[in-house]
């Protein structure tokens, strides 16, 4: 389930709040900034601080706040055509046992927003400062620096030669040796991001929707058209790629200026930042999501990456692709992915939001916005290891044949001979990969934990992602039952599995799927993990609450906008007043809650989606679940409340006479069953990436109770 944060915009003559999740983006224009310029020559880097210091990282001290939003619903289950499944080779990496202690440091004289490797030297530009400064690597010794612009400086690129700056605030493009010499400005209107095609520069002009094509000598070849708001850039040896935030998709054009396609990213995918190569061109977007566009042909995918913000810088190596990202306040971290999309392993470096990367010497230097500092690592920080499976346990990928998409999944087996007794294992909401939270493999420590147990599992690869087929943003409920119900089929049907022995697991949103699965379809055991059961409005207005009162108003003003909630969910179901409220999101006028990482676009508050979410009621399938039932809940999860959900729970069950069934809350306890202080999504970041004591044995001590033959 989502939890909520709030931001308040200063026009208060509408105040509409809609919630399931945290911090949704803003897109903003950026008019051009004024000051009194400086001349573009070598100058003395104002406050750098040569040499670097070794930092010891503790990364098993953090973990990705991934917050799962629920998903809307009907809840009828439409019954398929037996699914079938056909084991592959595995081709995932499981997260690698490696060494992450070390990361070094090396101060800058400003927050860095981009990195260039030139010649095997650091540039490396600054958000605020407008200076340039050039570092020798791996040791961050300074070699000076350069006015790259009045103010920041919004992009760099290397022609071979010589550095070109994009200042944006100046309206003009700067062009200078490498040891800094000045070699020209030349006037470009609200230039961003700026990128050298071989032969020309080309710049994206952010404000009027246009590249501007330069020769070498600054004189302007052509300018064209490239969407609403062009922001960054790439050239995949033959082509242009330009980010089109605002409309959330990138666009390819011909060196002569034609635009050849434009790749819709989906509502909720504001790009971030782009790389390409002659074979990908690869988009960090939305907030935890990477898309990876063929040059040529071939399908679309999308991966997810781990919570963005207003990150998601991007570096290209041979074999791997490097991106930014964030953990929680302070916790910024870089991850590596295969070109196949596959996670090989994440580095916590420090920072909000880490922008600028590069990668020279298989070193990875990454710009912290905060802090004035270069994060460098070491490859044997970030290298890939051996799969972990511990022994005991064997993994066998599965590609399941389903009703609608081909979904991907892994059947965790204990070694031996079976039959084995076997869990369906259903996730979060949102979009997400099989082995849970991008940085803590939580779903896949909890299906090995399950194997040495002697329980198998089988764990899937939402719709979209990874290599299940369908679209992320097509998901609702009523899709995710027909996907659940076919994979229990599947489940049931392997090798070595009891099929009398099947049951269901989910895990908070995944909590309402099994409860709509198992009122319909034969399972040995349901077990839910702060899975919700109250009505979804009167969840939304209890998360919208505890947020308020986190930040301390007057009771009076929590009052007032929880009111404001109730009115705009009303709105929505009813549809009156609907063209109003879709005006006032489309203005920006309004005070706007949405999950941040599948409802990324307020545009998505409006629609179906939210409607059909609005109107779910888990209450009715649990009354409708016969078999056993093992509910967790967790004492300070803000996303599920326990005080609202166990209750409701027992009384449910006690109203329809079922007896079959242990509740339990831990205490002291966030959403994720992590020890928690307050259970507010600010201590993801820091919490300890581990169970609390007991959770584990309680799972499967129980469902090995239920499935005793004694």
């Amino acid at each position: 389930m989502a939890t909520l944060k709030f931001g308040f915009l200063s026009d208060q003559r509408t105040k509409i709040v809609l919630g399931i999740g945290s911090l949704m983006f803003l897109v903003a224009v950026f008019a051009a900034c004024s000051g009194n310029d400086e001349p573009a020559t070598q100058v003395a880097e104002p406050t750098a601080t040569a040499g670097s210091a070794v930092v010891q990282i503790d990364p098993t001290a953090t973990k990705a706040p991934v917050d799962p939003t629920l998903t809307p619903v009907p809840t009828s289950t439409p019954v398929p055509p037996a699914p079938t499944a056909t084991a592959v080779p595995p081709t995932s990496t499981s997260e690698p046992e490696i060494d992450r202690s070390v990361v070094e440091y090396f101060k800058t004289s400003d927050s860095v927003r981009d990195l260039l490797a030139v010649n095997g030297e650091l540039f490396i530009t600054s958000r605020s400062g407008g200076f340039v400064s050039r570092r020798a690597v791996p040791s961050g010794d300074s070699l000076g620096s350069v006015r790259g612009g009045r103010e920041g400086v919004r992009g760099i690129t290397f022609d071979g030669e010589t550095v070109w700056t994009a200042d944006f605030s100046a309206t003009e493009v700067r062009k200078f040796s490498i040891e800094g010499k000045d070699l020209g400005r030349f006037k470009v209107k609200s230039p961003q991001g700026i990128v050298f095609d071989g032969l020309s520069i080309w710049v994206t002009n952010k404000d009027n929707g246009t590249v501007t094509n330069l020769d070498l000598d600054g004189s302007e070849i052509g300018v064209y058209e490239a969407g609403q708001f062009p922001e960054e850039i790439a050239f995949d040896g033959t082509n242009i790629w330009v980010t089109n935030p605002l409309d959330e998709s990138v666009t390819q054009l011909s060196t002569a200026g034609e635009i050849l396609r434009t790749v819709d990213l989906g509502i909720g995918r504001q790009p971030f930042d782009i790389a390409a190569d002659e074979n990908y061109v690869w988009v960090s977007n939305g907030f935890y999501f990477l898309t990876r566009i063929p040059v040529l042909e071939g399908s679309i995918r999308e991966f997810v990456v781990g919570r963005m913000g207003n990150s998601g810088g991007l570096a290209l190596s041979d074999d791997s692709i490097y991106v930014t990202h964030r953990q929680g306040e302070e916790f910024g971290s870089v991850s590596r992915l295969s070109y196949e999309g596959d996670w090989l392993s994440t580095v916590i470096v420090g920072g909000d939001n880490p922008y600028g990367i590069a990668v020279i010497d298989d070193i990875v230097y990454v710009g912290l916005d905060f802090g004035n500092q270069i994060a460098a690592i070491h490859p044997e920080a970030m290298a890939a290891g051996a799969p972990t499976v511990p022994e005991g346990v064997v993994e066998t990928e599965l590609m399941i044949d389903g009703t609608e998409v081909a979904l991907a999944g892994v059947l965790a087996m204990p070694a031996g001979p079976g039959p084995h007794p076997a869990v369906l294992m259903i996730d979060g909401s949102g979009a997400n990969n099989r082995d849970g939270v991008f940085t803590w493999r939580q779903a896949r420590e909890v299906a090995h934990h399950l194997a040495l147990e002697g329980i198998a599992s089988l764990r899937l690869d939402d719709r979209g992602i990874g290599r299940s087929t369908g679209k992320v943003l097509d998901t609702t409920i009523a899709s995710r039952i027909v996907d659940a119900t076919d994979a229990l089929e599947v489940l049931k049907q392997q090798d070595g599995i009891d099929p009398s022995k099947v049951g269901i697991s989910g895990f908070s949103e995944g909590g309402v799927v099994v409860a709509a699965v198992a009122a319909e379809t034969e399972v040995a055991f349901v077990v839910s993990i702060a899975g919700p059961v109250a009505p979804h409005r009167d969840l939304l207005l209890l998360q919208a609450q505890r947020f308020l009162e986190a930040d301390g108003p007057a009771t009076s003003y929590i009052e007032r906008v929880l009111s404001d909630v109730a009115n705009a969910h009303n709105t929505i179901l009813t549809g009156e007043g609907l063209e109003e409220l879709e005006r006032q999101i489309e203005l920006g006028s309004s005070i706007v809650v949405a999950p941040d990482y599948i409802m990324g676009d307020p545009k998505e508050l409006v629609t179906t989606w939210f409607q059909d979410f609005l109107k779910h009621d888990p209450g009715p399938d649990w009354a409708a679940v016969d078999e056993p039932i093992l509910a967790i809940f967790g004492e300070k999860d803000w996303a599920v409340p326990a005080e609202q959900n166990e209750p409701l729970l027992r009384e449910i069950l006690a109203g329809v006479g079922h007896t079959n069934h242990h509740i339990q809350v831990f205490p002291v306890t966030n959403h994720f069953f992590q020890p928690a202080i307050s259970g507010a999504i600010g201590e993801l970041g820091i919490n300890p990436r581990e169970f609390i004591p007991g959770f584990l044995e309680l799972i499967s001590d129980w469902i090995s109770e239920q499935i005793s033959d004694g």
